[in-house]
């Protein structure tokens, strides 16, 4: 038994009885998982009769590089993935289709989307469906602040909470007047940035918002408003409804291509409660857009004013209904991603992923062929989950996992601890996934620049740490991008990386024995468009030969397009199996051997190395100036049979 990353005690749930060539699985791994284990690398090479093959597949994009050009075994292609990505069903601006624009900018092949699944599930209670506009400050819900923030104030205009006269409670009063042509616009907009909840924030698909307006006083051209920001769309902007309710006014108004002005009736001197549903409103003036491919990002409520106008009013409240939520959402992002990759000729292939969010952050990719992995019903279970029960919910649907950023979520916007504390961190964290074998998932989020105020240098070293204690979950680079921003994919120092694949196939199961074999690099887009691959002797990357009384082996270097003045750097560590509660194994990683562009002139190279004791390779590029790059999981050897680290390192070893 070990403890779980959440405080509860749970079982590895992984066990393998090895009997010469035959595993038997005993846990709900998919069989898949199993025979890789009992065939070890023969499977990898032998293309399934119903996979697409090499020379089909590179028909997708100018990038797929086959296994020839670098050393790898035939059959295999290098295939680029943008991973963990997140649009219009979570609570960034990004939207599927400003992600599949930047997806076929950056020549990357295929594209994972990942929908939140404690966002998409919404169960009863988690997001409000009522403001009072009462306060600056709504009633904290379950833990989740809600603040309405003024906006600028010009003469003679005015925004604050007050009581109306004849009423016993207050609510957010606006005045707008202006003498001027140009709109002057007044009011307060909703921050719930606290503890990153932003529930405000939410896909528009069946989603009604229905302010309850007064408006004690209006001439000329003048309303209350009711302001919506959108998703980014493909045009690199985002789209704006802005609905405006008062006695003048019909129809829309369109300031620009993004923007849409909506008029709504509203009287003066009655209460009125009007309802808008945004995205029939997108489906009618943006029929080029899939209208469910936009999250409300930002909402305000105004008065607004122009040519002379003024409007004084008041919000005294404002609902705000979801009806699509728990597995319909989830369906309804498929769907929409289905009709989004209709309109758009690419070569690239989009997926959708779930991110298991309710325990520490796993997403779940692969699964049965074009479905998404279901979201986990909790209640059925009614009991406490763990980080392993999403992880065994994934892998029960033939899924693959993969342990989100490690350190948390902060962004590099915040910083970086002191080298000390990430070195404490980093091995207070290693210490954890070591003793619960990273909860049984297949891979886990290494490459980060800077995240949750931790470097790449010790996100890498986290990976070292791991295998020298003979955990070998697969090494993977993403973004997490929530923006979808044009030119976001390949922006300087930004989490921008890819994780490349070798796979024998362009479908999810040979994605995921790729996943689960550790035949996986990472590179940085707009700084590495290379492709990489390391073995030893015969054995392929991420495996774990076992090779009692050899002392020195052959290392296969492939790579292509080193970086002018950069290199590759050939990378040793230790492998120890430190026995339960003792001191983690050193990596004490050192670089054997400096690869330069001229040492490279087919792309490979071999390197024989020392292996007296059990220790592990892997390749790391630098450019010019010296940063990392790209590198690729390691390859490991063993001096002799080690100790059981359940079925995720223990599918790697080769007898």
């Amino acid at each position: 038994m070990c403890e779980s990353r959440d405080g509860a005690h749970i079982d590895d749930g992984y066990h393998f009885d090895f009997y010469g060539s035959r595993v038997e699985a005993t846990s709900a791994i998919p069989r898949r998982v199993a025979l890789a284990s009992a065939l070890g690398s023969a499977l990898l090479y032998v293309p399934a009769a119903s996979r697409a093959t090499a020379s089909a597949a590179h028909g997708l994009s100018g990038r797929l590089v086959d296994a020839a050009a670098l050393g790898a075994p035939a059959g295999l292609m290098a295939q680029t993935h943008a991973m963990h990505l997140h649009a219009s069903y979570c609570e960034g601006i990004a939207s599927l289709a400003s992600h599949l624009r930047e997806a076929a900018r950056a020549k990357v092949d295929f594209m994972h989307y990942t929908v939140h699944d404690n966002r998409a599930a919404i169960p009863p209670g988690r997001y409000r469906d009522t403001v009072l506009l009462s306060a600056a400050s709504e009633p904290v819900i379950n833990g989740r602040s809600w603040q309405w923030v003024r906006t600028a104030v010009p003469t003679g205009c005015l925004a604050q909470f007050d009581r109306r006269a004849g009423t016993n409670r207050s609510a957010l009063h606006v005045r707008s007047t202006t003498k001027a042509t140009a709109e002057t616009v007044v009011g307060f907009k909703a921050d719930t940035r606290a503890n990153t909840n932003l529930e405000h924030r939410g896909n528009i698909g069946g989603r009604r918002f229905q302010p309850s307006i007064y408006i004690g006083k209006a001439q000329g051209q003048a309303w209350m408003e009711l302001r919506l920001h959108l998703s980014m769309q493909a045009s690199g902007k985002q789209l704006i409804l802005k609905y405006r309710f008062g006695p003048t006014g019909t129809g829309i108004e369109r300031p620009t291509a993004s923007e849409l002005v909506i008029f709504r009736p509203c009287p003066v001197g009655v209460v009125t409660q009007p309802e808008v549903f945004p995205d029939a409103d997108v489906a009618t003036y943006w029929p080029e857009v899939v209208a469910t491919d936009n999250s409300v990002t930002e909402l305000y409520l105004h008065a607004v004013a122009r040519k002379s106008g003024l409007v004084d009013g008041y919000f005294s409240g404002m609902r705000m209904v979801r009806t699509v939520t728990g597995q319909d959402a989830l369906d309804a992002a498929q769907d929409t991603l289905d009709a989004v990759v209709a309109r758009t000729p690419t070569s690239v292939i989009s997926r959708l992923g779930v991110e298991f969010s309710n325990a520490w952050h796993v997403n779940g990719y692969g699964g049965r062929p074009g479905v998404a992995i279901p979201l986990y019903d909790a209640a059925a279970r009614g009991a406490r989950l763990t980080t392993a029960d999403f992880v065994d919910h994934i892998h029960a649907h033939d899924g693959y996992a993969i342990y989100n950023h490690p350190f948390g979520v902060l962004d590099p916007g915040s910083g970086a601890d002191t080298p000390a504390v990430q070195k404490q961190r980093v091995l207070a964290e290693a210490t954890d996934l070591t003793a619960n074998r990273v909860f049984g998932a297949d891979g886990i989020e290494i490459a980060y620049y800077l995240r949750g105020r931790v470097d790449l240098a010790n996100h890498m070293y986290l990976g070292e740490l791991l295998v020298a204690n003979g955990i070998f979950a697969t090494w993977t680079g993403v973004s997490d991008n929530h923006t979808g921003i044009p030119g976001s994919w390949t922006t300087a120092k930004r989490n921008n990386f890819v994780t490349q694949l070798w796979a024998d196939g362009t479908d999810e199961d040979s994605h995921a024995t790729a996943i689960q074999q550790g035949l996986a690099c990472v590179s940085l887009l707009g700084a590495y468009a290379g492709q990489l691959w390391v073995s030893l002797d015969d054995a392929p990357m991420g495996s774990a030969s076992i090779r009692p009384g050899v002392t020195s082996r052959q290392l296969g270097v492939g790579v292509t397009q080193v970086p002018t003045g950069g290199r590759v750097e050939v990378v040793k560590g230790k492998v120890g199996y430190a026995a339960s509660g003792a001191p983690l194994t050193q990596p004490g990683c050192t670089v054997v051997a400096t690869l330069r562009p001229a040492d490279l002139p087919s792309g490979n190279a071999e390197v024989v190395v020392a292996t007296e004791t059990s220790c592990f390779f892997y390749l790391r590029v630098r450019d010019a100036a010296g940063s990392i790059v790209a590198f690729t999981n390691p390859v490991i050897h063993l001096a002799s049979t080690p100790p059981s680290r359940g079925a995720v390192s223990d599918r790697r070893l080769i007898a």
